[in-house]
């Protein structure tokens, strides 16, 4: 049987974007190893808004390889 991981960013009063739609509030830490946690994941459920937003992101030219990385990784994975 294979597990079933919720990784979800919550605020403390309960939304995950900002009234406009942004995500900006939520930080990862440099300590986080989230390329670890990635590693334990073959598959990524998405609802149809979140999909239509990061399904299929491309960060920027700009952004720091660690983002640019995750992204390529991410979408390796079944979704």
């Amino acid at each position: 049987m294979r597990k079933v991981i919720l990784n979800l960013a919550v605020s403390f009063d309960g939304f995950i974007e900002g009234p406009g739609g942004e995500v900006d509030w939520c930080i990862m830490e440099d300590d986080m190893d989230f390329g670890a946690f990635l590693d334990r994941v073959d598959t990524v459920l998405y609802g149809r808004v979140s999909y239509d937003a990061w399904g299929n992101y491309q960060p920027g030219d700009d952004a720091p390889e660690a983002e640019k990385s995750m992204w390529r990784h991410l979408h390796t994975m079944d979704k």
